[in-house]
Order: structure tokens, then sequence, then C-alpha cells
């Protein structure tokens, strides 16, 4: 049976799983400091919370809980996919979206995990 919290505990739940000192994009300074998620994170290091019973991104929540609904992509100016920073977050069309990654060949932020490789390098 699912958890009912009341839309302040969710909230502060959400709230206590973001770092507001985050690191400032080399790129973008003016934008100020990132709002580093610190809870779990998908393959490509978006920022993941359950509501109501369905997992969905936290940057997407953020910027909705400011902004309002929106069914458009949302672009992080600030390249940094765990950022849920809403004034880090721009809403666009895909197709916008696509074509600006396009045009400043810029690939959003992600935190890697190192992997183990056994072949040795060539000297």
């Amino acid at each position: 049976m699912p958890h009912k919290y009341t839309s302040e505990q969710r909230a502060k739940l959400f709230w206590s799983k973001v770092n507001k000192n985050g690191s400032i994009p080399a790129h973008r300074p003016e934008l100020g400091q990132c709002w580093e998620w610190t809870a779990g994170t998908d393959k490509k290091g978006y920022g993941l919370f359950r509501l109501n019973g369905k997992i969905q991104r936290a940057h997407r929540l953020s910027f909705e809980a400011v902004n309002g609904e929106t069914e458009l992509t949302l672009a992080h100016k600030c390249l940094n996919t765990c950022c849920v920073n809403p004034d880090h977050l721009e809403a666009m069309t895909r197709e916008e979206n696509n074509r600006r990654q396009a045009e400043t060949r810029l690939v959003p932020h992600r935190k890697v995990k190192k992997v183990w490789n056994p072949k040795p390098k060539p000297v």
C-alpha cells in the first residue's frame, strides 16, 4: 500500500535530497550554483523521485513547482543533468533542444562511473 504524504511532506522530502551548494558551470558562471540532486539517478545522471507511485525526473518536478506544468522538453542551461535549479532549466521543443545541441556541440555534463578495462592501452 503506497504511503499517503501531504504535499508539504512530499516537498520537504524532495528538497532534503538537493544540495544547493553545487558546482558553478564554467561555461555559464552567471547562472550561479547548480542545485545538485543527491538521491537516485538514471544512467544519464538525471535525478529520479517517486511521486504518487510513479518515478519522475527530479528536474521536471522542480521546474514545474515554480513555473507550472509543461509538456515541453526541459533543457539544462548549465549542462549538468543532476541539477534541479529551476533557474538553470529552460522549456523548449525537443527539436529546438536537438538543434541547439547540434549547433553548439555541447554535451550535457554527466557523472560517469569509471569502468575497469582489463585490456592494456597500446604504447
